[in-house]
């Protein structure tokens, strides 16, 4: 498989250097330096700059995060963190305790209630965890070519290959060019499991006196076989004659995205950087397309699902999206301050697709909305807040609120207190109030959904934090025992207290990331009391050139009503009985780092030789039995 992509690989390496991948995990910590393309000498004898952490290859790269109303919200530093490298299920970063199919690049669904997105995203959003979006876009400014190229894989069985690739190079000092692609491939351990995903993004920033462009293209394609799960709890005497439900079913993801953003300043900008030059007052036109959509096959009819609703021996079932959204905004800027707000105006069309037959057609060509959003202060010291109401067309009435902060108290202890709150009402998309295919169909008229969503708390010691969140959701929309959308009587309200710490001496390292949620058990919600992930190990140098490491991880969730997953519909829906296994996993982890690259060694799941019932998080798709996993990632900067 992977000699589809060495041509790739080399055409990447032409253009120089391979360089640091993004560590989500340690986003606020670099958005606390605003040092831009340095490196580092030696960590452990302290030569170098002293704002790159201990355990990196020690490239630092600058790049930051555009929103569409062209405010520069996130400045985010690039970094090879070898603590995390073997962490590449995309999940393991974000909600460590997500259930999802067992094998990377399958569908996933957090359990962690935070992370549960209200955001009209119906049959694409269990995918999303893997996928790109328009916000993942990195605009840099490199003085040298900077690439990064990862790649891991897994034992002979799975045919697991992970690749992540990051290119940017300046063609000039003022046009910047960057790829990303990223790729997620598993054949998984028992029949009809496969997944394939591709995931690329292209953005270009340039930057003249009297014009600023951003400028993002992505496209993600997901090729899932859907085999409905263990058919019988047998045990897994041989996992390539397990009885599945379905032999013959695929699901297609596809979803192609532009976005445009220019920028035209009433004064010239100054020409020696895109960072450094600031204009007081300027025009921001965004211009916006987005074009989804979601096959299901099961070529082996009257199966499993019956096919009853539209025609008896169909075989496909295919909903799509397109959207295109134009923004025009008047923005204020100092060094200190961004200040914008204006009017979009969004044309949406949803429409089902089933064996040449086009049904359920909706399209709105009306939804006009005001916005306005605003950042005040510096990395460390910052208020952002972005607010939005449609007045008119099917959206009308609906409105979302976005504050976020941060303030520095102690610099020394890195201790800053930070806080997030969003407000929001939204209208179902129309998909959730009417649908019909082969396999399921409803009728609804569901209510606006409304609701709050907190994250407040401190953080110290730069890898520290302890928060509380807070979601409050009124008439929100779940899936039921049956698979069909429902909307709550009762709110649902989730408390959760998290704590996420890592802490590395030189000669050892501990990580512990932990969740408490309280909930009305009566709700109609799988979800855990108690998760946490947790790290030990230690750290040995060999000629002071190699930082090595040897730990284990450990992941573990209260036992609880697990979710059932719908291929048809690619939802996961209520489960009322079913229960997970109380136990942890383990893995066992060397890693360490060379020069530039950085490498490790997994023993996945070693825990599956002590306990004989497997591992479920959803219903009928146990995960991984005992693999071996291994990687390497390469830095340069030439």
């Amino acid at each position: 498989m992977l000699k589809k992509y060495s041509a790739l690989i080399f055409f990447m390496l032409l253009f120089g250097s391979l360089a640091a991948q993004i560590d989500e995990e340690d986003d606020d910590i670099r958005q606390n330096q605003t040092v831009r393309d340095t490196t580092r000498k030696s960590v452990r004898d302290g030569k170098g700059p002293n704002v790159v952490a201990k355990d990196t290859i020690g490239i630092r790269i600058k790049s930051i995060n555009i929103t569409e109303f062209g405010l520069k919200m996130k400045n985010a530093l690039l970094d090879t963190v070898a603590h995390n490298i073997h962490l590449f299920y995309p999940y393991q970063t974000t909600d460590y305790s997500a259930a999802f199919l067992g094998n990377v690049g399958q569908p996933a669904f957090p359990s962690n209630f935070y992370y549960r997105q209200f955001d009209n995203r119906f049959l694409f959003s269990t995918v999303t965890a893997t996928n790109f979006t328009l916000n993942d876009a990195l605009y840099f400014d490199t003085s040298r070519p900077f690439t990064s190229i990862y790649h891991g894989t897994g034992s002979k069985s799975l045919n697991e290959q992970i690749l992540r690739i990051i290119q940017t190079f300046n063609l000039n000092p003022f046009f910047n060019f960057t790829l990303q692609y990223n790729l997620n491939l598993s054949q998984g351990q028992y029949q009809f499991q496969k997944g394939v995903n591709h995931h690329f993004i292209a953005s270009v920033n340039y930057t003249l006196p009297y014009y600023r462009g951003y400028y993002t293209f992505l496209s993600n394609k997901n090729e899932l076989e859907e085999n409905g799960g263990i058919a019988e709890d047998i045990p897994f005497m041989d996992t390539e004659i397990l009885p599945v439900y379905l032999e013959d079913a695929s699901s297609k993801y596809r979803d192609f995205e532009g976005r445009l953003i220019h920028e035209i300043p009433f004064k010239p900008l100054r020409n020696d950087s895109m960072y450094l030059g600031t204009n007081r007052f300027s025009i921001v036109v965004t211009n916006t397309i987005k074009e989804m959509y979601r096959n299901y096959t099961d070529k082996n009819t009257g199966t499993f699902y019956k096919n009853e609703y539209l025609k008896k021996g169909a075989s496909a079932d295919s909903v799509y999206f397109n959207s295109i959204v134009n923004s025009a905004a008047f923005k204020v800027a100092d060094s200190t301050y961004e200040i914008s707000g204006g009017a979009k105006f969004e044309m949406l069309k949803y429409y089902n697709y089933h064996d040449f037959l086009v049904l359920d057609n909706f399209a709105s060509a009306g939804n006009l909305a005001l916005y306005a959003s605003a950042k005040l202060g510096n990395d460390t010291t910052y208020l952002h807040a972005q607010t939005e109401f449609y007045f008119s067309g099917y959206n009308a009435s609906d409105y979302n609120l976005n504050v976020n902060g941060n303030l520095r108290l102690l610099k020394k202890l890195n201790l800053s207190v930070f806080a997030k709150v969003e407000l929001f009402k939204q209208t179902p998309q129309q998909i959730l109030q009417r649908y019909t295919s082969n396999r399921i169909k409803w009728n609804n008229s569901f209510e606006a959904e409304s609701g709050i969503r907190a994250n407040a708390g401190i953080s110290f010691f730069k890898n520290s934090k302890l928060g509380l969140q807070f979601s409050s959701i009124q008439n929100a929309i779940y899936f039921d025992k049956n698979a069909l959308p429902n909307q709550s009587e009762n709110p649902f309200t989730v408390t959760s207290f998290y704590t996420e710490n890592y802490i590395d001496f030189w000669f050892m390292y501990l990580r512990l990331n932990a969740y408490y949620q309280r909930y009305d058990q009566t709700l109609p919600l799988n979800l855990p009391n108690y998760a946490g992930m947790g790290s030990f190990g230690f750290r040995f140098y060999f000629f002071k050139v190699t930082d090595m490491r040897i730990g284990v991880d450990a992941y573990y969730n209260k036992p609880h009503a697990m979710p059932n997953y719908f291929p048809a519909t690619g939802m996961f829906y209520l489960n009322e009985n079913k229960y997970s296994i109380n136990y942890p996993l383990a893995d066992l982890v060397l890693s360490g780092t060379f020069k530039k690259s950085t490498f490790y060694l997994k023993l996945e799941n070693v825990t599956s030789y002590i306990y004989t019932d497997k591992y479920y998080n959803v219903v009928g798709y146990p995960r991984d039995l005992f693999t071996v996993k291994y990687g390497v990632r390469w830095t340069f900067n030439d």
